[in-house]
């Protein structure tokens, strides 16, 4: 199971921070995944679309990123 937060709903233009929790189906959690957030906005009116990545760091059995 995979759970997500965001400190800022909805996102903000700028930096908005997640933590990321994984569990397995045992409900332990998982702490030596790889995880990368890949996200995206579709084009809009006078807008192009928007791609982005980031890595995660460890911090206390979640996955963090700005």
């Amino acid at each position: 199971m995979v759970h997500v937060m965001i400190d800022k709903n909805p996102p903000v233009a700028g930096e908005n921070r997640m933590q990321i929790s994984i569990q397995d189906k045992s409900g332990a959690d998982v702490t030596d995944a790889t995880v990368e957030v890949d996200y995206s906005m579709p084009a809009m009116m006078g807008m192009p679309a928007m791609n982005y990545k980031t890595a995660t760091e460890m911090k206390d059995k979640k996955y963090n990123a700005t």
